[in-house]
C-alpha cells in the first residue's frame, strides 16, 4: 500500500511540475504598438460651423486620440500569423474601448462611438471610413483582417474621409456594408 501512495504522489508531483512546460509549448509572445485617433477632416467636418450649436458633433479633447501609441502584447501559436483588426482589438480590450467589427469580421467599423459613414457636404460626397497604417504605410490591398503585423511593427489607425469619386472601392464596400446590415 505504501508503494502505491509513493507512486501516485511522485506522478502527482511530476504531472504538476510538467503543466508549466506543456503550457509554454507552442506559446510565442509579440509586442505590437497601436494608436488611433480622428483625422484632420474628420475633424473639420464635426466642427465645421454648420455644426456649431450641435451638441452630437461635440469632440471631447482626449477623444482626439484613442490610443496614444499603446505597446500590447500579443500571445499567438507558431506559425499563426496576427492581423491588424486583431491588433487593434486586443489594445482596445486593454485599455476598455469598445471596438466593433463589420459582419465579415474583416474590418473595424466603430471604435468607442465613433463609426464611418456618408455625407454630402458642398455637393461633395464625402466617406468617412477607419483606415489604418503598419509602420507609417497604409497597405494597397486586403482588409485589417487579412494585412498582418510582425513582432515590434506599430500600426495606427485613423478615422478619416475620402471623396466618393477619388475612391469608389471604398464607397462600394461601405454600400455593401450598409446592405448587408440592412438585411
Amino acid at each position: 500500500m505504501k508503494k502505491r501512495t509513493i507512486k501516485l504522489i511522485l506522478f502527482a508531483l511530476v504531472a504538476v511540475m510538467m503543466i508549466p512546460m506543456m503550457a509554454g509549448c507552442g506559446g510565442e509572445k509579440m509586442t505590437v504598438t497601436v494608436g488611433a485617433r480622428l483625422g484632420q477632416d474628420y475633424i473639420d467636418y464635426m466642427l465645421d460651423v454648420e455644426h456649431a450649436d450641435d451638441e452630437s458633433y461635440t469632440i471631447p479633447a482626449n477623444d482626439r486620440i484613442l490610443l496614444n501609441d499603446v505597446e500590447i502584447e500579443i500571445e499567438y501559436n507558431e506559425g499563426e500569423q496576427i492581423s491588424a483588426l486583431r491588433a487593434i482589438q486586443e489594445a482596445c480590450a486593454n485599455h476598455g474601448l469598445d471596438c466593433l467589427t463589420n459582419e465579415e469580421e474583416t474590418s473595424m467599423e466603430t471604435l468607442k462611438t465613433y463609426s464611418g459613414f456618408t455625407r454630402s457636404v458642398n455637393g461633395e460626397v464625402l466617406v468617412f471610413f477607419w483606415t489604418y497604417t503598419i509602420n507609417g504605410v497604409e497597405p494597397t490591398g486586403g482588409r485589417m483582417s487579412t494585412n498582418y503585423v510582425k513582432d515590434g511593427d506599430k500600426v495606427e489607425f485613423i478615422l478619416t474621409a475620402a471623396s466618393s469619386e477619388d475612391n469608389v472601392d471604398i464607397q462600394g464596400e461601405l454600400a455593401e456594408d450598409q446592405a448587408t446590415a440592412e438585411q
